[in-house]
């Protein structure tokens, strides 16, 4: 296989970027964590292997179409809610693929969450430091099996791929509770496993660029439908739009461009209980527009290094949320066999 074109496949399974989850990770909040690169779509060898890292800090308190603060939110939010203040994740992803015949591509990814995570729970009339609180914790996430099929070509020069998955819960789903004034534990949303069975199904459709140096350009659709999980708990629905493309700066070198929509539904969580008085959805619904420029470099032959920085132009969320201005993921692929 010619330079060009392995760095072309590369570049391929980094278009199937999408703003949220694979969450596979769990969720980030209301927009989920975006920088997830699916692989599906990565030809250059009959397996491959990935090992990548994401950081998002997600210190920003956003309410509605911009931001906001705690003391400005407290004399409008009620009682007994929730405010997340401050998410800070760190996710180390495994993934194998497996180039399963010349149209399909089945891959499995299972992450690894360390995560701080902090609240104020909006129990009194005017703001009381004893109720904010923190959490740090880590242990495996949810496992995410993927297939992708390329379907062919429904229009002149246009071709499709159909993909579907499922997130198992395999994921740790209860982590040690808080030593504050109220010990309880996180919502199972922002726990390394939601303890959910999650269906995934979208499509991609991709269009060569008349220019030798450009890549195609690529657009991505994946809807997400999730299940209940621990403790009844059930995060959002997700719909994933993304654009991308990218152009060949040498032959071992890549530069991506990519755009992402994300909108997340609200959680839900079953009503109030004797044992859990104050329990409500840690997430409100949200939409996200992303601008995710990158980079692939290829290191020897089937070995690559790839990374994107991502960057939140555009959001609303229907209650308040703590968003990331920025994600950063790098990664390393490894592809073997013809």
């Amino acid at each position: 296989m010619s330079a060009s074109r392995s760095m072309l496949a590369t570049l391929a399974s980094l278009m199937l970027l999408t703003s949220a989850p694979d969450r596979a990770h769990a969720t980030c909040g209301a927009e989920g964590c975006p920088c997830v690169r699916r692989g599906l779509a990565d030809n250059a060898g009959r397996f491959g292997f990935d090992t990548r890292y994401l950081d998002v800090t997600q210190d920003r308190l956003w309410s509605g179409d911009g931001t906001t603060s705690l003391d400005a939110l407290l004399p409008t939010t009620g009682v007994h809610h929730q405010i997340p203040l401050y998410t800070r994740t760190r996710s180390w992803s495994f993934e194998g693929r497996l180039r399963a015949t010349d149209r399909l591509n089945l891959s499995v990814n299972v992450p690894y969450v360390d995560r701080d995570y902090r609240r104020y729970d909006h129990h009194a009339a005017s703001y009381d430091p004893r109720l904010v609180q923190s959490w740090n914790f880590r242990g495996l996430g949810d496992a995410v099996v993927q297939g992708q099929f390329r379907a062919g070509q429904p229009f002149a020069g246009i071709d499709l791929s159909l993909q579907a998955g499922v997130k198992l819960p395999t994921g740790k789903r209860h982590v040690t509770p808080t030593t504050g004034l109220y010990g309880t534990e996180p919502p199972p949303a922002v726990r390394p496993g939601t303890g959910s069975t999650d269906l995934l199904v979208g499509l991609t459709l991709t269009h060569p660029l008349p220019w030798q140096p450009a890549l195609p350009v690529s657009a991505n659709l994946l809807r997400r439908w999730n299940g209940r999980g621990t403790d009844d708990y059930r995060v959002g629905d997700e719909l994933q739009l993304n654009l991308s493309t990218g152009y060949v700066v040498k032959p071992w070198l890549t530069l991506t461009a990519l755009a992402n929509y994300s909108n997340h539904a609200g959680d839900s969580w079953t009503p109030p209980t004797a044992s859990d008085p104050y329990r409500e959805p840690s997430h409100s619904g949200g939409q996200a527009l992303f601008l995710t420029p990158g980079a692939n470099v290829s290191l020897a032959n089937g070995v690559t290094l790839y990374g994107v920085w991502q960057n939140r132009v555009w959001g609303h969320t229907d209650s308040p949320m703590s968003v990331a201005k920025q994600y950063f993921l790098i990664g390393t692929s490894l592809t073997l066999g013809d």
